[in-house]
């Protein structure tokens, strides 16, 4: 393995920070120079420094190993969290050096949990930066680099591998590039449109972007501290709630259903259960409501929806307090944060995917019992599934239920009650964000000890890696 590659590339992933740190920086002068100012402009000074000496002294190279591709993807996730906290901590305020790492990952890995307890205390700037940091983890720090810099060649083919999940893959069939290309497209024209809507429902222009990189990014981070309630703007939540089930469907299908008329969202098996789920799980959930808290239909489809909606696509937005809820209702906001939505979007969770292989799977061992002498492969719609991505598919889901369980005993010893230690391990490897209890809607991640902080960071980086992406490198010696 050569150490100096990896510095190169990692380089990339520092630039790119350095550049969304420079817009930030701007945003604070067109704000009057506020508090951010200094904080982001010394971030922006040291990121690049950090970023310019590797990407001009060392050379490029096009040939790199796996073992090498698996380092720079994790490691461009790990300094790209350790840069994105610079700010926090220079700026001060609530941040010790714990809670700035833990709101930098946080944003980094599209989670969303926060500490903080007084988001508005933050001047413009720095929220326009905890904005940015999901919408670039959203799209990968990684593909943003190889798809912003000059073609890498074989370099590019083994990175894209690593970032983009088995099953993500799988549905990308369109050869490495294509695939690239599909993802930037739709991830900034989704952007773009939302933001020209929402500027247009009355939004500021800075919050209108930092909202939509929050949506697009299935992010979750907020402006104000009763989040997307305290915008006061029910179109613009009825804007962010369509939005956050888009950004959960499928990538490439969005993109061959606009570019090619033959081609339909609606004809994948995967997007047509992703969104009939979503649409019973929200119907369910507001009649259930309206039956025991809600005082008005209104109300109890506009709280619903909007809550099936977030947590379905992993965003982890609210706009009502769900500790007041009752106990089904938290019943299927959990299963909505397990499952997720379709791998090849920027959610997290388990993906919708793997969930409808894992029904398949059964049904068709139901099929061979029956016919012992027939072949009966496994497929999703008429796509035959190989047998070693259903057997990794059914091992990632047991593997993942192990790792929530496990984080729930290890929060159970940091002191949470069984709920809060429960939904906050399912919320932060699912890059979700908030969970219910202490970690609910209206509370934050910043009283909980130190230890449990760090702890639920690993979490959120091993959720963004899909697991095995941040263990093969914990287990480099091993790799022959």
């Amino acid at each position: 393995m050569r150490p100096y590659v990896i510095v190169r590339y990692i380089s990339m992933a520092l630039l790119l920070n350095a550049v969304f740190m420079l817009i930030a920086t701007t945003v604070s002068i067109l704000n009057d120079f506020d508090a951010g100012f200094f904080p982001l402009l010394l971030s922006f000074l040291v990121t690049s420094l950090m970023g310019a000496f590797p990407f001009i002294f060392v050379p490029s190279y096009k040939d790199i190993s796996l073992k090498e591709s698996y380092m720079i993807v994790a490691l461009s996730w790990l300094v790209s969290c350790g840069v994105g906290m610079l700010p926090y901590v220079f700026w001060g305020g609530e941040f010790s050096l714990t809670k700035a790492w833990f709101e930098s990952v946080s944003g980094f890995t599209t989670t969303g949990a926060t500490t903080l307890a007084n988001v508005e205390s933050l001047p413009m700037s720095i929220l326009f930066w905890r904005a940015s940091t999901q919408w670039i983890g959203g799209g990968g720090v990684v593909l943003f680099a190889l798809v912003v810099l000059p073609s890498l060649g074989k370099a590019r083919a083994n990175l894209s591998k690593i970032e983009m999940s088995s099953l993500s893959k799988h549905n990308f069939s369109q050869g490495v590039n294509n695939s690239l290309r599909m993802i930037l497209v739709v991830y900034v024209a989704l952007t773009l449109i939302q933001s020209f809507i929402l500027y247009f429902s009355g939004m500021t222009v800075v919050d209108a972007i930092a909202y939509s990189f929050s949506t697009i990014s299935t992010g979750g981070f907020a402006m104000t501290n009763s989040n997307v309630a305290g915008l006061g703007n029910p179109f613009a939540e009825l804007i962010i709630m369509i939005f956050m089930v888009v950004s959960g469907l499928n990538f490439s299908l969005i993109y061959a259903s606009v570019m090619h008329r033959q081609v339909s969202v609606f004809k994948s098996g995967v997007a047509r259960y992703y969104l009939l789920t979503v649409l019973i799980g929200a119907l369910v959930l507001s009649l259930g409501l309206r039956l025991s808290v809600s005082s008005s239909w209104l109300d109890s489809f506009r709280h619903g929806f909007f809550q099936v909606a977030s947590m379905a696509s992993s965003t982890g937005f609210f706009n009502a307090d769900t500790s007041m809820w009752p106990s089904f209702a938290i019943m299927i906001l959990t299963l909505f944060m397990l499952q997720a939505a379709c791998a090849g979007s920027t959610t997290g969770g388990i993906k919708v995917d793997r969930i409808v292989l894992f029904g398949n799977t059964i049904r068709t061992q139901i099929k061979r019992l029956q016919h012992p002498n027939a072949v009966i492969p496994v497929r999703i719609g008429k796509t035959v599934i190989a047998d070693e991505v259903v057997s990794a598919s059914l091992l990632y889901i047991v593997f993942y239920v192990c790792i929530v369980f496990i984080s729930t005993v290890v929060m159970g010893v940091f002191g949470l009650d069984i709920l809060s230690a429960f939904s906050s391990s399912a919320a932060c490897l699912g890059n979700v964000g908030p969970g219910f209890g202490l970690v609910g809607t209206l509370g934050n991640y910043g009283n909980l000890p130190n230890a449990a902080m760090w702890w639920l960071t690993l979490l959120m980086l091993l959720g963004r890696l899909e697991i095995y992406g941040l263990l093969m490198v914990l287990f480099i010696r091993s790799w022959k």
